[in-house]
């Protein structure tokens, strides 16, 4: 899936919109910080967040970040992978939705959850 400069790599499970932000609200504040391990606890889950800082390359995209998410979500604990655009950061840090490509779905937009921290409003 597809969320500007994110991608969600879902494997078996279904990701709700309200996680994914948590999770990208988390690697932002671990890229700012850089930070290779961060827990996280939002009304949604709850769990621990880690990757190596290393640059990856994903589907022509260069600047692609790893994280791997262990979390427990309301059904139950949930392995996720995704993937972080640094290069679409300053975008991120400016627009007020995002759009959102799911595999199996129509194309929408949704309040982009970067926007929120990196501005402080979280």
């Amino acid at each position: 899936m597809f969320n500007s400069g994110l991608v969600f790599l879902e494997f078996g499970c279904s990701v709700t919109d309200e996680v994914r932000d948590a999770l990208a609200q988390t690697a932002y504040l671990m890229l700012k910080g850089r930070q290779k391990r961060k827990k996280i606890r939002s009304k949604h889950c709850e769990g621990l967040v880690r990757t190596n800082l290393q640059f990856t390359s994903f589907v022509g995209f260069s600047q692609m970040i790893a994280f791997q998410a262990e979390v427990e979500v309301e059904h139950g604990k949930q392995n996720i992978r995704f993937l972080f655009n640094t290069s679409a950061v300053p975008l991120m840090e400016r627009e007020e939705k995002v759009r959102v490509t799911p595999p199996n779905g129509p194309m929408y937009f949704r309040p982009n959850a970067i926007k929120e921290v990196a501005h402080g409003n979280n």
